[in-house]
């Protein structure tokens, strides 16, 4: 099970950053993020009529002291999303009034399986917001990926 000070601290760290009362940004995410080192993995998702949506690990949020919801979009699409190709949505051209979804993965239990033991990570309900989205870099995809 996950400890009481465990999940009161991430609770605490992630009620900061949903209320956007800590200057830190997404910029502050741990370069490790993508490790699954901070409480499972972000994921960017890419849909029909350029819906963007993310989940970022409450562990990772409290490393980097919180920050508001918007600036964490910004950034997180800024860091890790503009020098990707997606096929189903354009990261290399600026988008005005990018409605972005964004939950937070909390730590809800552990299991085994296998005889190895694991923790689940599960996303809170998602909270939109409109970002004025600008790439940072300039990248070249191939037709098609």
């Amino acid at each position: 099970m996950i400890s009481r000070a465990r999940r009161n601290f991430i609770q605490m760290s992630v009620a900061s950053f949903l209320a956007g009362l800590n200057a830190a940004g997404a910029a502050d995410l741990p370069q490790d993020v993508w490790t699954g080192r901070y409480g499972g993995f972000p994921s960017l998702t890419v849909g029909p009529n350029e819906a963007v949506s993310m989940e970022i690990p409450a562990d990772a949020i409290a490393q980097a002291g919180g920050g508001s919801v918007a600036v964490l979009a910004k950034s997180f699409l800024d860091h890790w999303a503009s020098d990707s190709c997606f096929q189903s949505f354009d990261f290399h051209s600026p988008h005005k009034n990018l409605k972005v979804q964004i939950a937070v993965l909390y730590p809800e239990g552990e299991v085994v399986l296998d005889g190895a033991r694991g923790t689940i990570f599960t996303p809170s309900g998602y909270i939109d917001v409109v970002i004025d989205y600008e790439p940072s870099a300039s990248v070249k995809c191939a037709p098609g990926s």
